[in-house]
């Protein structure tokens, strides 16, 4: 329902009927009495509808200071989940190195991650297909060489992802990580 009055056809109707409901009276108003006289008759019905029996300046002040208070909680920094500085752990023998990006308020893996690095010597692991079929992750700096149990790279990738998560929803990740 929120997004229903976000519409801008919604929006730009329901103003025009609150300009219509306000504007009408006034209109009527002013017109019959000359036009500086309908200026101090609007003024004054605006401040005795704001003041309450309460100095205008009062009120002014008031909505400065929420307004100030307002714009300095927005600007503070927000809390970030801890699980955000997780981002590299050794699952099935390889090193996997990842970062989190924020979209609606939620969380998920950048592009291409988490990426596979070899625990010997932090190069990083590339496809190797020896035969059909037959996916390795090869180092390109030492021999070392994974036989990987899916066809395709993004399938493995997806099962890492699903085991980080599975990590983090378990607070697993805090006696594991390196």
């Amino acid at each position: 329902m929120k997004d229903f009055f976000k519409h801008p056809i919604v929006a730009g109707t329901i103003t025009a009927f609150i300009t219509l409901a306000i504007t009408t009276p006034i209109v009527a108003y002013t017109r019959s009495i000359s036009f500086s006289k309908s200026l101090k008759a609007i003024w004054d019905w605006i401040v005795e509808t704001l003041t309450f029996g309460i100095p205008l300046w009062i009120i002014l002040l008031i909505i400065v200071i929420i307004l100030t208070a307002r714009r300095i909680f927005r600007s503070s920094p927000e809390s970030k989940p801890e699980f955000l500085n997780y981002t590299n752990d050794v699952i099935e023998g390889i090193k996997w190195e990842w970062s989190f990006y924020t979209y609606g308020g939620k969380y998920d893996f950048n592009a291409n991650t988490p990426i596979p690095i070899c625990k010997n010597c932090n190069g990083y692991l590339v496809l190797d297909y020896d035969d059909y079929h037959n996916l390795k992750l090869r180092c390109e700096n030492c021999t070392y060489k994974k036989q990987l149990s899916e066809w395709e790279f993004s399938d493995y990738q997806n099962k890492i992802k699903r085991e980080i998560m599975r990590r983090i929803r378990t607070n697993s990740w805090k006696k594991e990580s390196i």
